[in-house]
């Protein structure tokens, strides 16, 4: 649900919030420090926090790139059966690091993101097949040691 929220640009970011007449102090993205207002895209491929978070992949992309182009370019750069699960978790960790600072005034960090990411990553490996686990697990920790 949250990335199909994601992708039709109906995640509730200050950039939403205001096209809904929500009044707020400011639409800034709270992640950087930028005075760059918060929409979908920016806060997940734009700021500059969100892309240190994806520099923990070595994962560089344009910042003119649509997200459908985005997500092509990390199958591309990540070939595996589970590129795109990796691809949401990253997103769904840039999410709780934006709501983590806004409602329980939590300053978002690079490792705090990659932490929740290895979290994440340990309760997908307890869902995924046995024949495909081994695999999964060889994957996401080459992954994690490159970097």
């Amino acid at each position: 649900m949250f990335f199909w929220l994601l992708l039709k640009d109906r995640l509730s970011t200050r950039n939403l919030l205001r096209r809904r007449s929500m009044v707020l102090p400011n639409y800034n993205c709270v992640t950087c420090s930028l005075t760059t207002e918060e929409t979908c895209h920016h806060l997940f491929f734009g700021c500059s926090f969100a892309r240190e978070f994806w520099g923990i992949l070595n994962f560089n992309f344009s910042q003119d790139m649509t997200v459908t182009e985005i997500i092509s370019e990390f199958k591309n750069n990540f070939q595996s059966d589970f590129s795109i699960t990796l691809f949401v978790l990253m997103c769904w960790c840039i999410w709780g690091a934006r709501n983590g600072y806004i409602f329980q005034s939590s300053q978002p960090s690079v490792q705090g993101c990659k932490e929740a990411l290895i979290r994440e990553l340990q309760l997908v490996k307890c869902r995924i097949n046995r024949e495909k686990r081994q695999t999964f697990t060889l994957w996401i920790d080459s992954l994690i040691s490159a970097n």
